[in-house]
């Protein structure tokens, strides 16, 4: 009788080990009834993401921007991806890759698959094709690109001499000092309240303070999360 007791300890210190190291919770939290998607593609930039944010492959509720199901995606070697997810039900509304925070809340969409005859498959087939899921191509696309971009360096004109266009904007950004706050950069790398950027996009500076225009109503409510995602990014080092 001894031996399966020995057996039946070993195995359950296994499991309180695999507890301790997280495994358990952070690679999936799925059910095991409904379909599966099963998701290919070429994904990069998963490794410069901030603590606290994963790069996720989760299904959604309508109108929920807690995630269901989901399964966290970690660097690989190849950037070639080709992930199974379970626990598909008719609750299930949309399947995205997306950036999740700790309370595996959605943070940014990068792909989504909303087709309701094809979530109604036993198998459900989602190719995202070559992504950028870097933290600062997110910025770029979130926020630069159709928003910043229309005054600085979609024209002939950047703004503050500010380039905020695709494949210009770190170089623009990062220990550059700023023409409208003296002494201090557009970025400091490790501290958003000495960058300008951050500071333009969440405080009430406006026209008396000499800016054409005030930034933070430019964002507006439509994107809390973009200017959490910029302090972090600022505070994780400002990696491109």
């Amino acid at each position: 009788m001894r031996k399966p007791i020995s057996i039946l300890l070993f195995a359950l210190a296994a499991l309180l080990a695999s507890c301790d190291d997280g495994r358990v919770e952070e690679n999936i939290v799925t059910t095991v009834e409904g379909r599966a998607v099963k998701m290919t593609g070429n994904i990069s930039g998963i490794d410069k993401w901030a603590d606290g944010y994963t790069v996720a492959l989760a299904g959604f509720k309508d109108d929920d921007v807690y995630a269901v199901v989901l399964r966290n995606l970690s660097q690989n070697e190849t950037g070639t991806y080709d992930v199974v997810l379970p626990g598909i039900t008719d609750q299930v509304s949309s399947v995205e890759l997306c950036i999740l925070n700790r309370l595996h809340q959605r943070v940014a969409t990068i792909r989504e698959l909303t087709d309701a005859a094809l979530l109604r498959r036993d198998t459900i087939p989602f190719n995202v094709g070559d992504v950028d899921a870097g933290m600062f191509n997110l910025i770029q696309t979130q926020l630069f690109s159709p928003t910043c971009a229309n005054c600085h360096g979609a024209s002939s004109h950047a703004a503050a001499g500010l380039n905020l266009t695709e494949g210009k904007s770190y170089a623009s950004l990062t220990d550059h000092p700023s023409v409208k706050m003296e002494g201090k950069n557009i970025v400091e790398p490790g501290s958003p309240e000495n960058s300008v950027l951050y500071v333009a996009l969440t405080t009430d500076v406006s026209i008396a303070d000499g800016w054409r225009i005030n930034h933070r109503d430019q964002v507006g409510n439509n994107d809390s999360n973009i200017l959490q995602v910029i302090e972090d990014w600022i505070k994780n080092g400002a990696k491109e």
